[in-house]
C-alpha cells in the first residue's frame, strides 16, 4: 500500500476502470436522460415506426410510456448497484426496441458490472453491427476484449478509431495501454510519446505518466533519467497529479532515502501547493516524527479543503494540547463539540482538557455526558470520580464508581477502582467486600489477590496480606508489584532476609524502572550493610520520585552511614515536606535534629571541619517504620 492510499498497478490496471466506465472519454452525446423536454425516452430509445403494425395512437403512446418506464427503472437499479435487476429491465426494453444502441450499450455495461463478461460482449457486438464506427461503442467493445485478454481484437478496434480520426487522443492512450499490458513496451512507449505531441490534449499529464511507468517496467536502469523527466513533465502539466508525484517520490526514496523524499514533498507543497492529498501524507509523516509545528501547517491545508474536517480539527487540537497552548486547544475542542455533539472522543478530550486547566465543573459535566456504549465511558467515570473525591465529594465519587462496577461488570479494574476509593476513606471492610465479589467473578485474576493483600495490610493483618500476595504471584509469576510487596513486607517483619532478597531481585529483573522496586533493592543492600550499593539504588529511586517521603527517608539513612551528612540533611527535609503520617514525621524530625547536631560537632565557629562525626550516633534506630 502506498502513502497515497492505493496499490501500485500496471498501466493497464490503472486504466482498466476508465476503459470500462468511459470516465476517460468525452461525454456521450446520445446518452440523454429519459426525462427530455417531453418526458419521453431519448430518440435512440423511441419506438420504431412500422406501418405493418396496426395499432391505435393510444397503444403507441402506452408502449412509449412503458419503454420510458423500463429505461428509467433500469437506470435507478444501476445507480443502486442492483445490476441483475437493471439487466432484466433493459432486456424488456430491448424487446420493445431492438435497434437502440443506447439500450444495447447499457445491457453490455450492466452485464459487465454483474460479472457476465461474455454476455456483455454479445450485447456490444450487436450494437457495433448497427453502428460500426461509433466511437463510444468501439471503446467499450475494445475494453471488454482487452479485459478478457483478446488483445488482437482490441488492438484492431483502436487502430480503426485512429484511422477514422487521427486527432482523437483516446484511442492512442488505450492502444498504448494494451501494448504495455502485453509487454510490447516499444510500441507502448511510441504511442505514449505521440500523445505528448498532441497540441491541445487536456490529459497530456497521463501520457507522460503512463509513458514513465512503461519505461520503468521495460528497463528502469536504461530509462531512469527519462522516467524522472517524464514524471516532472507530467507534474508540469498538472501540478496536483498525485500519482506522478508519488511515483517520483518513490524513485527519490530508492536512490536518496526516506528523508529526502519527504523533503522533496515539502518543497513541492511550498512551490506548487496547497495540495490537500499531499498535505495528508506530509501531516502524518510530521506527526510520526514528532514535528508538530510542520504537521499543524499541513493540517490547516486539509482543514480548509476536506468535506469532513472533524478528524483534522481533532488532530490540530491535540497538537495544541501537546504544545501546552491550552486556550487555543479549548476553542477548537469546544467548536468540535458543537459540530459533533454525539462524538464521545471529542467530548472525552474536551473533558480531559477542562481537567488539565482546572475547570473542574466543566470537566465533570463533560465526562458524565459520555454514553455507556462508548469506549471512553469507563475512563470518563473514573476521572469524574477522582475529581469529585479531590474536591471532597467522596460520597458522590463512591456512587459513580459503584454504578460503574454495575454498568461494566466484565471489567475487573472497575471493581478495583471502587475498592481503592473505599480504601482512601479507610472503609477497608467495604473495600474487601467489593474485592471478594470481584474475586468470585474473576478467580484467576492476580490483581484482585494483590489488592486484597493491600487491604489486609491496611487492617494490620500481615499474615493474611502475605498469603494473598503469594496467591497473586502464583497466578502471575511475573507480577513485579506483588513480588516487591512480599520482599519489603518480609524485611519489615524480620522474616527470612535471603528469601526477601530473592523476591526483590526477581521483581527488579522484571521492572528495573519502578522506583518502589528500586527502593526495595536499595533497602536490602542497606540491611546487608552494603551502604555504597544501597545509596546507588536509593539515589536512582529518589531521582525518579523525589516527592515520595519513604524513599527520601531511606536515602537519608544511607547517606548518614556514608557520613554524607549535608546530603542526608537535605533529603530528610524533603522527606518531611511530603510526609503526612504523624508518627513517621516524628521519626524524621528526630533524625533531622541528630544530623544537625552531628554537623555542628564537626565544625569550629568559622565552619572549619576538625573531625569526622560518628554517623552511628545520628540514628535513634535503624528500624524502618514506613512504606
Amino acid at each position: 500500500m502506498n502513502r497515497f492510499g492505493g496499490k501500485a498497478q500496471s498501466v493497464m490496471g490503472i486504466l482498466g476502470f476508465c476503459l470500462i466506465s468511459g470516465c476517460a472519454t468525452k461525454p456521450y452525446p446520445f446518452f440523454d436522460s429519459a426525462f427530455n423536454d417531453h418526458n419521453r425516452a431519448p430518440s435512440s430509445v423511441a419506438l420504431p415506426a412500422d406501418e405493418s403494425i396496426q395499432t391505435t395512437q393510444i397503444d403507441r403512446v402506452n408502449q412509449q410510456a412503458k419503454l420510458d418506464y423500463l429505461f428509467l427503472s433500469a437506470e435507478m437499479s444501476a445507480l443502486e448497484g442492483q445490476n441483475i435487476e437493471a439487466v432484466a429491465k433493459l432486456e424488456e426494453a430491448y424487446e420493445l426496441d431492438s435497434k437502440s444502441t443506447l439500450i444495447l450499450y447499457k445491457l453490455a455495461m450492466e452485464n459487465y458490472r454483474a460479472g457476465k463478461s461474455a454476455e456483455a460482449t454479445k450485447w456490444i457486438e450487436k450494437a457495433l453491427i448497427l453502428k460500426p464506427n461509433q466511437k463510444d461503442l468501439n471503446i467499450l467493445a475494445a475494453s471488454l476484449y482487452s479485459s478478457s485478454k483478446q488483445y488482437k481484437k482490441s488492438e484492431a478496434i483502436y487502430k480503426k478509431l485512429i484511422a477514422l480520426d487521427k486527432t482523437d487522443p483516446d484511442a492512442y492512450l488505450y492502444l498504448a495501454a494494451i501494448y504495455s499490458e502485453q509487454k510490447r513496451y516499444a510500441d507502448a512507449i511510441s504511442y505514449f510519446t505521440k500523445l505528448t505531441k498532441f497540441k491541445d490534449y487536456e490529459q497530456k499529464h497521463l501520457a507522460y505518466y503512463y509513458g514513465a511507468r512503461t519505461k520503468f517496467e521495460a528497463n528502469r536502469v536504461k530509462y531512469f533519467s527519462q522516467i524522472k523527466s517524464d514524471l516532472r513533465l507530467s507534474l508540469k502539466e498538472k501540478p496536483d497529479y498525485l500519482e506522478a508525484l508519488q511515483f517520483l517520490g518513490q524513485l527519490i526514496e530508492k536512490t536518496e532515502g526516506k528523508k529526502k523524499v519527504f523533503a522533496f514533498y515539502a518543497e513541492y507543497q511550498k512551490k506548487s501547493g496547497p495540495i490537500p492529498r499531499l498535505a495528508e501524507v506530509l501531516s502524518q509523516y510530521y506527526l510520526d516524527a514528532g514535528d508538530y509545528d510542520n504537521a499543524y501547517v499541513q493540517l490547516e491545508i486539509l482543514e480548509s479543503s476536506t468535506q469532513d474536517p472533524i478528524q483534522v480539527k481533532l488532530k490540530m487540537a491535540l497538537i495544541l494540547i501537546d504544545k501546552k497552548m491550552y486556550s487555543k486547544a479549548l476553542v477548537r475542542l469546544e467548536e468540535l463539540n458543537e459540530l459533533v455533539p454525539e462524538s464521545d472522543k471529542v467530548k472525552f478530550y474536551l473533558a480531559s482538557l477542562y481537567q488539565e486547566t482546572k475547570k473542574y465543573d466543566q470537566a465533570i459535566k463533560a465526562y458524565l455526558e459520555i454514553q455507556a456504549s462508548s469506549k471512553h465511558y469507563e475512563d470518563s467515570v473514573k476521572n469524574a470520580a477522582t475529581l469529585q473525591r479531590d474536591r471532597g465529594q467522596t460520597g458522590i465519587a463512591l456512587e459513580l464508581l459503584k454504578k460503574l462496577s454495575k454498568d461494566k461488570p466484565e471489567n475487573v479494574t472497575n471493581y478495583i477502582a471502587y475498592a481503592q476509593l473505599l480504601e482512601d476513606v479507610k472503609q477497608y471492610d467495604e473495600a474487601l467486600s467489593i474485592l471478594n465479589l470481584a474475586q468470585a467473578k474473576f478467580p484467576k485474576e492476580a490483581q484482585i489477590e494483590y489488592f486484597i493483600g493491600t487491604m489486609f495490610d491496611k487492617k494490620n493483618d500481615k499474615q493474611a496480606m502475605l498469603e494473598h500476595m503469594k496467591k497473586a504471584v502464583d497466578l502471575d509469576p511475573n507480577f513485579a508489584l506483588a513480588l516487591n510487596y512480599i520482599a519489603y513486607s518480609m524485611m519489615e517483619m524480620n522474616q527470612d532476609m535471603a528469601k526477601a532478597e530473592e523476591f526483590a531481585l526477581k521483581a527488579y529483573s522484571i521492572d528495573k524502572n519502578d522506583p518502589y522496586i528500586v527502593d526495595t533493592v536499595g533497602w536490602i543492600y542497606y540491611q546487608k550493610e552494603n551502604y555504597v550499593k544501597a545509596a546507588e539504588y536509593l539515589e536512582k529511586a529518589h531521582q525518579a520520585m523525589p516527592q515520595v517521603a519513604v524513599i527520601a527517608d531511606h536515602l537519608g539513612d544511607a547517606y548518614v552511614k556514608l557520613n554524607k551528612l549535608e546530603e542526608a540533611y537535605e533529603v530528610y527535609k524533603k522527606a518531611m515536606s511530603s510526609e503526612t503520617d504523624p508518627e513517621r514525621l516524628r521519626q524524621m524530625s528526630v533524625k533531622l535534629s541528630q544530623v544537625q547536631v552531628a554537623q555542628d560537632k564537626m565544625r569550629m565557629p568559622a565552619g572549619i571541619i576538625v573531625k569526622k562525626a560518628n554517623p552511628e550516633a545520628v540514628f535513634v534506630s535503624d528500624k524502618d517504620e514506613s512504606k
